[in-house]
């Protein structure tokens, strides 16, 4: 008899945690389907959309369903950023790269920041756009005080929100992308006088969400409704699907290249205040996650990674090429000078591969790194060049 009461006992046990598991399930899924269901889905997330019992939910659903990937140390920039989301802290601050990606306040600040950039000298621009209309405010933010100078409007010709703004350190232009829940929209525009002038005709994307543009020019966007990574044509404002994120992003969020390593990093929101750092592969558009921002509870509008451009292009060495590119099993170095040492790093800044070479002409196997990008350093005489590989 007492067995079969225990036995009893544990299957009630089971049913309630069962049942739980349920109603947790069943409650996530309704928070989804009300974010899902917000009129504007390229702005903030309504501070009264959940109350903080449900954000707890939401924060313990999206928490549990990612895996932190710490940064390595070839990773030292610093991020500067500012939060849109009305249930944490709101303001204007800085978080190094590598992590921890908490936020440490240089000013308050009440201005909804959708997007922002550094340019070549240091200077950020941003824009707040809070609203479906044709009002969108151009500023600068001095990056020591976090001090707000309106330029003016951008005066959009349609009702629309910027959702990205980036700096072209090729073409020395700032360019800026519109959405309306339909299609988004490219512009280049005079950081002096807000004048903006339209680039080409509707883009494919419908909630491309920011605009990054890398050292070489080359320019992103990520679709908050499809889910998929796209590169943009800057010439045109033609888009190319790159490939799925993997993850499932809402909402104002922004993105930026580290200018000195080239690798691209986002603020990807998810909900309920949880906006956790990804590294984003531009070769096949997967994110990969290095950790939580401001534990849980921030929703950036802004991105903004401090650095000098050095590297992909810049810091090369003289008299040394390496073939071919994209590689698939072998990696051929040739140098006039003798190769000293070669070290190739993940977008998490980890090393994957470091090889003494000690010679002039070489053959480097690569052939068990996944498929993506990588920065390889290389040593010759002394002198280190850095440089960008895609593998196969």
């Amino acid at each position: 008899m007492k067995k079969i009461t225990f036995l009893l006992g544990c299957l009630v046990a089971t049913l309630g945690t069962v049942n739980a598991q349920d109603l947790q399930n069943t409650t996530v899924t309704d928070l989804l389907n009300r974010m899902d269901a917000v009129e504007n889905p390229l702005g903030a997330e309504p501070e009264d959309l959940f109350t903080p019992a449900e954000r707890l939910v939401l924060q313990n659903h999206f928490n549990a369903n990612n895996s932190e990937n710490p940064v390595g140390s070839i990773v030292a920039g610093d991020v500067y950023a500012a939060s849109v989301y009305g249930g944490c802290e709101r303001g204007f601050g800085t978080f190094p790269v590598a992590g921890p990606h908490n936020i440490n306040y240089i000013t308050g600040t009440t201005t909804k920041f959708y997007a922002g950039d550094h340019d070549d000298d240091g200077n950020i621009y941003a824009v707040s756009s809070d609203t479906f209309d044709e009002n969108a405010f151009l500023f600068k933010i001095d990056p020591e005080t976090g001090l707000e100078t309106e330029i003016g409007n951008l005066n959009l010709d349609v009702p629309q929100v910027i959702t990205g703004i980036a700096f072209n350190t090729i073409n020395q232009t700032w360019y800026i992308l519109t959405g309306d829940s339909t299609n988004n929209r490219l512009f280049t525009v005079d950081v002096a006088t807000a004048t903006i002038t339209q680039v080409g005709g509707n883009m494919g994307s419908r909630l491309g969400i920011w605009l990054a543009i890398d050292n070489e020019g080359n320019a992103f966007t990520m679709d908050i409704g499809t889910d998929l990574l796209y590169a943009v044509d800057l010439a045109t404002a033609a888009v190319t699907i790159v490939g799925p994120t993997g993850v499932n992003l809402s909402h104002a969020q922004d993105a930026d290249f580290d200018p000195a390593t080239g690798m691209l990093y986002a603020a990807g929101y998810h909900g309920g205040g949880v906006n956790r750092f990804y590294a984003v592969d531009t070769t096949t558009g997967s994110f990969t996650d290095t950790g939580s921002i401001n534990n849980g509870c921030a929703e950036l509008g802004l991105v903004a990674i401090s650095g000098d451009a050095l590297g992909v292009s810049e810091n090369s060495l003289e008299g040394f090429s390496y073939y071919p590119n994209p590689a698939t099993n072998v990696l051929n170095l040739k140098s006039m000078r003798n190769i000293e040492n070669v070290s190739i790093y993940n977008l998490l800044g980890q090393q994957v591969i470091n090889s003494r070479i000690n010679a002039t002409d070489s053959q480097l196997d690569v052939s068990s790194l996944n498929t993506g990008a990588y920065i390889m350093k290389v040593e010759v005489n002394g002198e280190m060049g850095t440089y960008k590989l895609i593998k196969n």
